[in-house]
């Protein structure tokens, strides 16, 4: 993928499988990708109430 394309992740009931833990450190992964490249995040979950 060149430099200058637009990455984007998408997931749908993912996040909601993971350990809190996971979830942080998943978002902070997206972060950092994202303060290094252009990055759409598009994301389907239900955490519950």
């Amino acid at each position: 993928m060149s430099s200058d394309a637009v990455a984007c992740l998408f997931h749908s009931h993912a996040i909601c499988q993971m350990k809190s833990e996971w979830r942080d450190d998943f978002e902070s992964l997206l972060a950092e990708l994202g303060r290094r490249r252009r990055l759409m995040h598009i994301s389907l979950e239900w955490l519950g109430d």
